[in-house]
């Protein structure tokens, strides 16, 4: 009884840091929250999160006359690829056509919010990353160093400002990525973040989009850098990037969900289909297959090096991981296979592009 008492003293202090609710409202697959305080936030929680899944968030704050369906919007694909829940609070200040953020009442009024989600959707406190876009980048420049208990990492985009800048605060071990368009005003801006990835390596990167003007960046750079905050051992850089990513999205780090069902190599053969660089005929392709296949059912071919030699791009930056709406992109024909299959078995499906070996894990109990 005593340690029962002990242990509820001493989550008073939590409970009572924990923000209440003045009203939660639904609008649309949005929750809308005002707090007690009168705080405002709106909260999309994406389907894909599994059932027992401890999901990370993603605080976005909108720019100067900007308000949170921007944000919520231009961040609905990464939210589901990723399992994230994305919340994005309402500046205090009404400007132009919408509202910007007041440093004194904002940077009160924004950690009750993730305070409160937090202890609400059951978010891991260690992986929230705050984003922000404009003004909005510039308030998180304040924000996280103001509240490192509450933050991994900041991610400003096209910011008038980086961490460590103007704003101040104790950026020292903060992990950070600095997006800036080549064409945008602020890209003025970017030698201080070239020196801001050396004064604070190894955990701040600095991305140059060419060509992008005052804009958010193509989502799977945003995908990147989540990835970047969230891995300690990826070391900070500077690097120049095209308008629209040349890769897949990555698979999310971090992210404790259940293993993917599936795992997919593909050797294609020389088709229209094929994608750039494949050369072989069928019969070349139908050779390879057999001989993998052959291989990874003796165990003298591992799964991981086989998946390395695969035509699929996007399945190998997953690590061969492949879902039963992207078979269908290889045809109906596979996804109808896999779904027939047993499972901890590899199976060779051939399509009208080519080889596909699939392997079904056992599913989670």
């Amino acid at each position: 009884m005593r340690t029962l008492l002990l242990a509820l003293l001493l989550a008073l202090p939590v409970l009572a840091q924990t923000p209440k609710a003045k009203s939660v409202e639904k609008e649309g697959e949005w929750d809308v929250v005002t707090l007690e305080s009168g705080a405002f936030a709106k909260i999309s929680v994406p389907k894909s999160i599994k059932k027992g899944e401890q999901p990370g968030m993603v605080l976005t704050l909108h720019g100067a006359g900007g308000e949170p369906n921007q944000m919520l919007g231009y961040g609905r694909e990464l939210a589901e690829h990723r399992g994230d829940i994305w919340v994005a609070p309402r500046g205090s200040a009404p400007t132009g056509p919408g509202f910007t953020w007041e440093t004194a009442k904002d940077g009160k009024f924004v950690p009750e919010i993730v305070r409160y989600v937090i202890a609400t959707y059951g978010v891991d406190p260690k992986r929230v990353v705050v984003h922000g876009f404009s003004a909005g980048g510039a308030f998180s420049c304040m924000l996280a160093p103001a509240n490192r208990d509450l933050f991994a990492g900041i991610i400003p985009c096209a910011a008038p400002d980086i961490p460590g800048g103007r704003a101040g605060g104790d950026v020292k071990g903060l992990r950070a990525v600095v997006f800036l368009g080549s064409t945008d005003a602020n890209f003025t801006l970017a030698p201080q973040a070239r020196q801001a990835v050396e004064k604070l390596a190894p955990n701040v990167a600095f991305r140059e989009i060419t060509g992008l003007g005052h804009q958010l960046p193509d989502i799977i750079y945003l995908n990147d850098a989540i990835n970047f905050i969230l891995d300690a051992t990826e070391k900070g850089d500077v690097k120049v990037l095209p308008l629209k990513a040349a890769h897949a999205m990555a698979a999310p780090k971090g992210r404790q969900g259940p293993p993917p069902a599936y795992y997919h190599i593909y050797v294609a053969w020389k088709t229209a289909k094929a994608p750039a660089g494949v050369t072989r005929n069928k019969l070349q392709a139908k050779s390879a297959a057999d001989g993998k296949l052959s291989k990874l059912r003796k165990g003298t071919l591992t799964r991981e090096e086989a998946v390395k030699e695969s035509d699929d791009a996007e399945s190998v930056e997953a690590g061969g991981a492949i879902d039963l709406d992207r078979m269908k992109g290889f045809g109906q024909k596979l996804q109808d296979k896999a779904r027939a299959m047993k499972a901890e078995t590899w199976e060779l499906v051939e399509t009208e592009s080519g080889y596909h070996l699939v392997w079904r894990a056992k599913a989670p109990e």
